[in-house]
Parts: C-alpha cells; sequence; structure tokens
C-alpha cells in the first residue's frame, strides 16, 4: 500500500479568526478565539460523559447475577421515591397528611372534641385544612388567612342576622314572613353574593372561601333549626365558628412551622432561572441568524417553552412574596424586585422581537431558495443544494460568495472541515473588516469581496441578495457574537445569597454600554461597507 500522500495531511479543524469582546467583571476588551457554545451551559450538559456507556447498561446487566439484578433494580426504585419524597411535591404531600392528621384529632380525642360538642360536624376541621392546605408558601398562607377571616366574619353576620330577624318577628306572630325573609334575603341574596364573588374573582383561594362562607351559613340558615322555630341559639354558630378556627389553625401551625416554604427564596430561584434562560434563548437565537440554519432556531422552542412556565412562576412568586415583604417590613425590598421582574418581562420581550426577525430572515431565504431554484431547474442537484434539508443553508450555498469561506468568524463547529488541496489553500485572506485569516476555501470563491476599508473599490460580479446576505453576516457576524457573548455572561452572574441579598457588579453597567457601543459602530460601518458594494455592483454590472 502507497504511504499517504500530503493531501491526506490537510485534514484538519479550521482556524477560527479572534474576536474581540467586553469581559463583564473588568470592562476589558479581550480578543481571542471563542464560540457562543462556550457561554451555553446546556451545550456544555448535553455532551456525554466519558464514563457513560454508548449502549447503555441493557448489555452489562444481562451479565450480572439475578439476585444482583434485583438487588440493582430494588436498590434504583428506592433512590426514585426517595427522590420524589424529598421533591416540592412529596413535601406537599407530607405537610398536608401532618395537617389532615392533627385536625382529625378535633374528632378523635375526647379532650378536643368535647370543646365542639356533640354533633355530626367535627370532620369540618379536617375539610377546613384540605382547603387551606399548607402546602404553599407563607405568603400564599397569609393570603389564605385573611381571606378565611373574611369568610368568617361573614358567615357569623349571616347567621346572627338571619336568627335575630327570626326572633324579632316571632315575638309578633309573624314567624312565616320570617321564613319567607329568610329565605329571600339570607339563602337567596346571602348565598347569591357568595356565588357572584367566586365567579368575579376566579381565584383559587377565594374559591376556598367562599366555600368556607356557604359551609359556616348553611349550617345555621338551614340545618341547625333555630332561625326556623324563631330562637336565638349561640351555642351551634361557636361551635361550627370554633371549628373553622381550628382548621385554619392546625394549617398555619403546620405550613409555618414544618419546612416552610418562602416565596421570596423562590422568587429568587425563578430570577436565576429567567435570566439563565433567557441568555440560552440570546444564544440560540444569535446562533441561528448568524449561521442561517433554521433548525438551530427551532431548538430553542423548547428553551422558550420552559422560559414562560418560569416567567408565570415569577410573576406569581412575586405577588406572593409582596406579602411577606409587608409582614416583614421589607417594603423596600419588594419594590425593587418587582421593578427587576419587570425588567426581564420587558427584556423577554425583546428577545421575541429577535426570534421573529430570525424567523421572517428563514422566510425570506425561503422564498430566495425557491426562486433560485426555479431558475436552475437544470442544474445538477449537488450544485444546486437540493439535498440541505433547509432552505437559509441551501439559499447561501447558491451564493457566489463560499459560505464556509464567509462565516469563519462565526462558525461554531471547527470541527466540520472539508478536505481542499488547491494550491494556496493554507495562505490568508483578508475580510471586510480588514482581519486575516487561514480559510481553506478562500481561493475557490467565484467572487471576491471588495475590501473597502483598505481603498479597494474593485468589483466583478454584481451581488445577488445572497450575496449581500452572507457579506453583511461576515461583517456584522464578529460584533454580533461578542456582544451575545457579553450580555450572556451578565446574566449569568444574577446570583442570590442564602439570606437574599445579591451582589451586584457595578462594572457590569459600563461594559455592556461598552458593548453596545462597540456593536453600533460595528453595524454602522456594516451597513455602509454593504450599500458601498451594492451601489458599486451596479455602476459596474458584469456584461
Amino acid at each position: 500500500m502507497a504511504p499517504p500522500g500530503p493531501s491526506s495531511d490537510k485534514r484538519s479543524r479550521r482556524i477560527l479568526r479572534t474576536s474581540t469582546f467586553i469581559a463583564p467583571a473588568t470592562g476589558e476588551r479581550v480578543k481571542r478565539v471563542f464560540s457562543l457554545r462556550d457561554g451555553s451551559s446546556r451545550d456544555l450538559e448535553a455532551d456525554l460523559d466519558e464514563h457513560q456507556p454508548l449502549l447503555g447498561h441493557a448489555v452489562t446487566d444481562k451479565c450480572k447475577p439475578r439476585l444482583s439484578r434485583v438487588t440493582d433494580k430494588a436498590r434504583q426504585y428506592a433512590d426514585h421515591a426517595w427522590a420524589y419524597s424529598m421533591s416540592p411535591t412529596g413535601l406537599g404531600i407530607f405537610k398536608c397528611s401532618l395537617a389532615y392528621l392533627l385536625a382529625s384529632m378535633a374528632t378523635f380525642v375526647p379532650a378536643i372534641s368535647n370543646l365542639i360538642g356533640k354533633q355530626d360536624s367535627k370532620n369540618i376541621v379536617a375539610t377546613v385544612t384540605v382547603w387551606f392546605h399548607p402546602a404553599r408558601t407563607i405568603g400564599s398562607m397569609h393570603e389564605a388567612l385573611v381571606l378565611a377571616l373574611i369568610a368568617f366574619s361573614y358567615a357569623t353576620f349571616l347567621s346572627f342576622s338571619s336568627m335575630g330577624l327570626s326572633v324579632l318577628l316571632g315575638q309578633y306572630g309573624l314567624l312565616q314572613l320570617s321564613n319567607a325573609l329568610d329565605l329571600v334575603l339570607f339563602c337567596g341574596v346571602g348565598l347569591g353574593f357568595i356565588a357572584f364573588t367566586k365567579q368575579y374573582f376566579n381565584h383559587p383561594l377565594v374559591n376556598v372561601a367562599c366555600s368556607l362562607a356557604s359551609l359556616g351559613s348553611v349550617q345555621t340558615l338551614v340545618k341547625e333549626g333555630s332561625v326556623q322555630v324563631g330562637q336565638f341559639s349561640q351555642d351551634k354558630i361557636a361551635q361550627i365558628l370554633i371549628m373553622v378556627i381550628m382548621g385554619i389553625a392546625a394549617t398555619m401551625l403546620i405550613n409555618v412551622a414544618v419546612l416552610p416554604v418562602r416565596a421570596r427564596r423562590q422568587l429568587h430561584d425563578d430570577l436565576e432561572k429567567n435570566t439563565d434562560l433567557m441568555g440560552e434563548v440570546l444564544v440560540t437565537t444569535t446562533r441561528a441568524f448568524l449561521l442561517g440554519e433554521e433548525d438551530v432556531l427551532n431548538e430553542g422552542k423548547g428553551i422558550m417553552d420552559e422560559h414562560s412556565k418560569v416567567a408565570t412562576s415569577m410573576k406569581t412568586n412575586l405577588i406572593e412574596a409582596k406579602r411577606e415583604h409587608f409582614v416583614l417590613g421589607t417594603e423596600r425590598q419588594y419594590h425593587l424586585e418587582a421593578k427587576l421582574v419587570d425588567c426581564l418581562d420587558r427584556l423577554a420581550q425583546d428577545l421575541g422581537g429577535l426570534r421573529s426577525a430570525a424567523s421572517t430572515q428563514f422566510s425570506i431565504l425561503h422564498k430566495a431558495y425557491d426562486h433560485t431554484a426555479g431558475t436552475k431547474s437544470t442544474t445538477s442537484p449537488s450544485a444546486s443544494g437540493a439535498s440541505t434539508p433547509n432552505g437559509a443553508g441551501s439559499l447561501l450555498r447558491h451564493s457566489s460568495i463560499s459560505r464556509a469561506t464567509m462565516l469563519d468568524a462565526i462558525q461554531e463547529d471547527p470541527a466540520e472541515v472539508e478536505e481542499d488541496d488547491s494550491p494556496g489553500a493554507d495562505e490568508p485572506w483578508t475580510s471586510t473588516n480588514g482581519s486575516n485569516t487561514t480559510s481553506q476555501a478562500a481561493k475557490n470563491i467565484d467572487f471576491k469581496i471588495p475590501n473597502y476599508s483598505n481603498g479597494d473599490t474593485s468589483t466583478g460580479t454584481p451581488l445577488s441578495p445572497a450575496d449581500m446576505f452572507v457579506m453583511f453576516i461576515n461583517l456584522l457576524g464578529p460584533p454580533a457574537k461578542s456582544l451575545t457573548y457579553t450580555v450572556k455572561q451578565i446574566l449569568d452572574d444574577l446570583k442570590f445569597d442564602e439570606d437574599g441579598t445579591v451582589v451586584v457588579n457595578a462594572q457590569f453597567a459600563t461594559s455592556l454600554r461598552q458593548a453596545m457601543e462597540m456593536y453600533k459602530q460595528s453595524r454602522t460601518d456594516a451597513l455602509a461597507s454593504l450599500y458601498r458594494s451594492k451601489t458599486m455592483s451596479r455602476e459596474h454590472p458584469d456584461e
């Protein structure tokens, strides 16, 4: 076998062009080779561990003894059960069970049941603990307590008012009129107002409070019987209200004393997750726009869905954290957190606009690709890019500028390189921004990019839309990539301590301003170069 020729050594990694970005912590201009994948924690987590078997554990498990396999499976189930029990759902179930057990003592412990008296409705205490379950944040429990007190007061008002009116009219022998008024005013209007409130607010805690108010009212208006005979019996009303208070007290005790869940801590966690997800969305959108790959943008749909869930949870926890701050007297911190949530909401809207712009880009490129494919029906499939799965990448391959050459500055996978045996393939070439780079395909392109920064205004071939797009991406790619990298590092730095304090680096604002100014200047230069290229291509058409 003949020894491999020199061309076999050509398969090497593509040398990426260095880019300048602003280091957020120091504000320094750093010039080095970097990738947007470096700032994405999800891309790093997606890489397989070197110790993880490629075929999983299915093959190795068959070689183990039966007893060992059973033991491993039991240990696996035990680990899953323990993980579930330690999850927020598992801890919430434990707290609800504990509260129900405590409330059941009102029925089974004589010392407690004697306080309520002899009746068949002692399970109301346990029912209240189910409605106002303790598996909620302390801030939500504060709201539940206020609504329960309002429901308690309203039920007391209906009970005493109906009984007082019945006694008053009964003294004048108008007991039938009393029953009619009780039916119309207290049963109709009173309970109707509860139903209206429940439908109007349509809030889970308001619904529970309305159910509690109707439960306390119906016990007196319908079941107790004193209203119908014109007697004033406060014992029954007191027993019902005592049961309601006992249920609320049991729920509050478990909520605060056993594994308390603070909305402030959850809000801080949501803020960290939100900024992390927004950074991932920014990285994904930027990579999709610069690389012209629609598949990269589609990969970010799952991140957008997760971000929507976190944003909803963040707003809910902000409302619940507000009550905790008001109880603790830290209203100023709440106002700052509310401003931060509003800022993140506006930033999320801006990111949504960026994704819409990228989607519009791909839509335009698809239309241009369809037009190009129709006009080049005689071209072979390999030359027309028909085998390429997405139209954006195919359109770039139709341009007279080599896509592999133009996008060296923003290429995210340096391992992908094709063999090139053309002479002078390793020689540096000058890009439109004046930087030198080594490109495997630089000598094979049909269209040479005019270097207006060095005074070169010559042109050979008129620019097609695909050529202009690739040229614009080549000009704007490095600064956009640098700005994204800087913003992603700033978003990843939002960390809260256990006591809720966050250390803000004052240099971030200055670094972000510098990065924005650098990007704006590069964008202005890129647009100016693009317009000059378009003008020169019109003045010197290809004959």
